[in-house]
């Protein structure tokens, strides 16, 4: 029982001894940041059917650019536009009420089953659906629009110049 008294007050001297004392102390303060980039940005170019065909589809390109985080899933998605009606988007001439139609595709073929839409999202164009699912790599990714306009009914329109503005949604 000695030995173990002994040992004990042999420990309780030698922690005593490590035990350090400070003559003060002071403080500041570090301040900590991080940024958080964006997930995802989007931008789109116009799209300009230039003159129209009187009597067959006009064609013309536009581009989506997104750029998403990396490994993020995202759809892009387009609604009706300014001018919907009768299950088509249209474009509309300047200070009158003449109209143009016309399609946005996701692919060249120009077949209905690719014209893009937002029927999975937001439902204000469900003749089409959005594009993807596409995966980001954090660095600006192009999607081609494909569109076509024509004029229907053999007659001409009014001339001016032919607007509509649709909004490009990109889903994550």
């Amino acid at each position: 029982m000695k030995k173990i008294l002994s040992a004990i007050a042999g420990m309780a001297l030698i922690l005593n001894l490590s035990v350090s004392v400070w003559a003060g102390s002071e403080t500041t303060t570090m301040n900590v940041q991080a940024t958080v980039p964006e997930a995802v940005t989007v931008s789109a170019s116009p799209l300009d059917f230039g003159p129209l065909s009187a009597s067959n589809y006009t064609y013309a390109n536009s581009t989506i650019t997104v750029n998403a985080a990396s490994g993020l899933p995202y759809h892009i998605a387009i609604d009706a536009g300014q001018h919907y009606f009768f299950n088509f988007r249209h474009v509309e001439v300047s200070g009158g009420t003449a109209t143009v139609t016309y399609w946005l595709f996701k692919d060249d073929s120009y077949g209905l089953d690719q014209e893009w839409g937002d029927s999975d999202y937001g439902n204000t164009f469900p003749e089409g659906s959005s594009s993807g699912p596409h995966t980001g790599d954090g660095t600006d990714q192009v999607h081609t629009v494909y569109g076509r306009a024509h004029q229907f009914g053999g007659s001409i329109r009014p001339a001016g110049t032919y607007t509509d503005a649709v909004t490009v949604t990109v889903h994550y």
